[in-house]
């Protein structure tokens, strides 16, 4: 059996650090040690900071709820690591290979989304119920996904990079080995859609 870990934050929620700290990330784990969020104990009034962890190759620490108000530890492996692999293998190419991450991301997403209960999501959207994800859950959750598959050895052409901002919104990145940078936009699909791949 699947073993599900939510966590959901209650409390006052008072800031996260995506807009004061945009682009000055060096690496995964600062990157995702600096997605904090900083809130009041509803009982005591004391302060506790929380941070989203990086995947393994088994779990992923997913977002909703905006700014990661929610958080929920999945497991990913057995039907959904033979998946990931099968859709990935087959990719001849590095073309190939990003339409073939796109596909597993969407597929991740739909089996998240029943543990997570963020299958209602609409695309685009903020606002703070429960099960709703903004553009900083979604750069999160994607990076996470690639990052998964990194971690499992799927991918033979590209590299996950970390996320990047423009204006007020945020995305995750990767590149090709030989240098093309790409944009994997989940933000602007429903869950279980494949996101919509950019340059950068």
């Amino acid at each position: 059996m699947k073993k599900v870990l939510v966590a959901v934050l209650t409390g006052t929620f008072l800031a996260y650090s995506f807009t004061s700290h945009a682009g000055n990330f060096n690496n995964f784990k600062e990157y995702y040690s600096m997605n904090w969020l900083e809130m009041e104990d509803p009982f005591t009034g004391e302060m506790e900071i929380r941070t989203t962890r990086p995947p393994t190759s088994q779990y992923v620490d997913l977002c909703s709820t905006v700014g990661c108000q929610t958080r929920t530890m999945v497991e990913l492996s057995g039907e959904e690591l033979a998946v990931a692999k099968q859709t990935l293998g087959a990719a001849k190419d590095a073309k190939a290979e990003r339409r073939a991450m796109a596909k597993v991301i969407a597929f991740l997403e739909l089996y998240a989304c029943g543990r997570n209960r963020t299958c209602k999501d609409r695309p685009g959207v903020g606002g703070g119920r429960t099960g709703q994800l903004d553009c900083v859950d979604e750069a999160t959750n994607t990076t996470s996904y690639m990052l998964w598959m990194e971690l499992n050895g799927l991918l033979k052409h590209h590299r996950t990079t970390l996320p990047d901002w423009k204006g007020w919104h945020w995305f995750a990145t990767f590149c090709s080995l030989e240098g093309n940078c790409f944009r994997m936009e989940a933000d602007f699909n429903k869950t279980g859609q494949e996101p919509v791949i950019m340059r950068r």
